[in-house]
């Protein structure tokens, strides 16, 4: 018989998803801490997060622009490991910080480390969002057609 979910038994579960592991950079003289498991509800926040900077990036230069996949991968280093990266989500920040982690091979170093399943999982979530996003605005965009047809017979 199976038992009942209790608040401890959910505490028990998540415990499980905290797993984490220390792994040694640039020859070995500074130490980060990694995830082993990406959480569904992490992977979810920083997917929202690159959505929201992408956005407020229309209209950007090329040049803005062409900083927006390292900008990513930063966004995943800062919620999967102790890196520091700043919390705020101003863009220039966090473009400046992608540059030093990507010019001192601290980015290569560390992603490499991660867990490949994870980025794996990573992968297929943010396929998942962006179907359904897509989705959403594919009605919304009908919707909208569906408006001004009726508001043209007015």
């Amino acid at each position: 018989m199976a038992k009942k979910l209790t608040l401890t038994e959910l505490n028990k579960l998540d415990a499980q998803n905290n797993k984490k592991e220390k792994v040694s950079i640039l020859d070995g003289k500074y130490e980060v801490t990694i995830n082993k498991i990406f959480k569904d509800s992490d992977i979810e926040e920083v997917l929202l997060i690159y959505s929201t900077l992408l956005q407020n990036l229309n209209g950007a230069s090329v040049v803005e622009l062409k900083n927006t996949y390292s900008l990513l991968i930063t966004l995943i280093l800062r919620q999967f490991t102790d890196l520091p990266i700043p919390t705020s989500n101003d863009i220039d920040e966090l473009v400046k910080v992608s540059k030093v982690l990507l010019d001192n091979n601290i980015t290569a170093e560390v992603y490499s480390a991660l867990p490949q399943d994870q980025l794996e999982h990573f992968h297929e979530k943010t396929t998942q969002v962006t179907g359904a996003i897509q989705k959403l605005f594919e009605q919304a965009t009908e919707k909208d057609k569906v408006e001004d047809s009726v508001d043209g017979l007015n």
